[in-house]
């Protein structure tokens, strides 16, 4: 559900270039590659082992192209404008910081492209992280790595804004997600 809210946000359309930053295993771009044609994909990725699992099990169907590539988000190796789109799904929370990333995105969309991406937003980003939220992080650092130093740049609205670009939807999920909650304390414990 949150791939498809965060696709269907970045209004993909056939022929379009489509950078995925943080890819991961490239679930993302799997799913885009079935129901879009002409398409130019991109996943991005820090971690080589992810990359090795994307490259063996995720192939571009006849008439789009994908390539995976090694990098980091917040210094995107690619030219300025070289795509329509950019997604980032469930990862920008682990970028050293979210505002180097939005102005990287910023910079290698092309004129009238859309930044589509989810992440987890605590009510109040600038309050102290309570206990319980500095346990969890710690727990989800084991298993997926460092999480980033919080909003010293200021909320999405400020940040992109200061990158040039502008929030045309925020959407809140957390009714969605929550319910998964038990889930993972479960499997903590």
């Amino acid at each position: 559900l949150l791939n498809q809210l965060v696709l269907d946000a970045a209004e993909i359309k056939d022929g379009q270039s489509l950078l995925d930053a943080g890819c991961g295993f490239g679930a993302t771009l799997a799913s885009v590659d079935k129901s879009r044609s002409r398409m130019k994909l991109t996943g991005l990725n820090i971690d080589p082992r992810q990359l090795e699992v994307a490259r063996k099990t995720v192939a571009p169907r006849a008439g789009n192209s994908l390539e995976f590539v090694e990098g980091d988000a917040c210094k995107l190796p690619f030219p300025d404008a070289s795509f329509d789109r950019v997604t980032a799904v469930e990862c920008i929370f682990h970028f050293p910081s979210r505002f180097a990333f939005i102005k990287e995105a910023a910079r290698v969309l092309k004129p009238g492209g859309i930044l589509s991406l989810s992440d987890f937003v605590p009510e109040d980003p600038n309050a102290p992280p309570t206990w319980l939220g500095t346990w969890l992080g710690k727990q989800v650092e084991k298993g997926y790595g460092h999480l980033g130093d919080g909003w010293p740049e200021g909320d999405y609205a400020t940040m992109a804004a200061k990158a040039g670009l502008r929030v045309a939807a925020d959407l809140d999920i957390t009714e969605n997600t929550l319910p998964t909650y038990p889930i993972l304390l479960g499997l903590l414990a």
